[in-house]
């Protein structure tokens, strides 16, 4: 009974690990008529020597099938580390108080929960937990 114990325990261990090595969290920020998304991390690296970038955007929605919104490839594309040559997503790409998931397809892998609000006749980026389905009020 004690060697099925720990186990369990090393099985449970070892998934929490592996669960709590998701995505990194990718920067946001409002650029004119667009949003642009960035690393801010200078270990971000390719998947392999094409220096392909895969960014794409599915409504956060508490639904089986998820389906994206935007998504895009970039060929021979400078890695988006620095708000200087982050990749855009036009605005018209998103609708207000809708809770979006933005995941950024390179090594490793970065994600964003966001949704845009206006307040006080401004348009902002709210980042949000990951899970969360609902854009805060106010």
């Amino acid at each position: 009974m004690i060697k099925h114990f720990h186990l369990f325990v090393c099985l449970v261990s070892i998934n929490m690990i592996g669960c709590s090595s998701g995505s990194k969290d990718l920067d946001v920020v409002l650029k004119k008529d667009n949003l642009c998304f960035f690393t801010n991390d200078k270990k971000s690296n390719y998947y392999d020597s094409n220096k392909d970038l895969f960014i794409y955007m599915n409504r956060a929605e508490r639904k089986e099938e998820v389906t994206s919104t935007f998504e895009k490839n970039y060929k021979n594309f400078p890695l988006p580390i620095d708000e200087g040559n982050c990749l855009s997503i036009p605005l018209t790409s998103f609708e207000q108080n809708i809770v979006y998931t933005i995941v950024l397809d390179i090594k490793p892998t970065y994600s964003s929960n966001l949704c845009l609000k206006k307040i006080n006749n401004e348009l902002t980026v709210k980042k949000l937990k990951a899970g969360e389905v609902s854009c805060p009020k106010g």
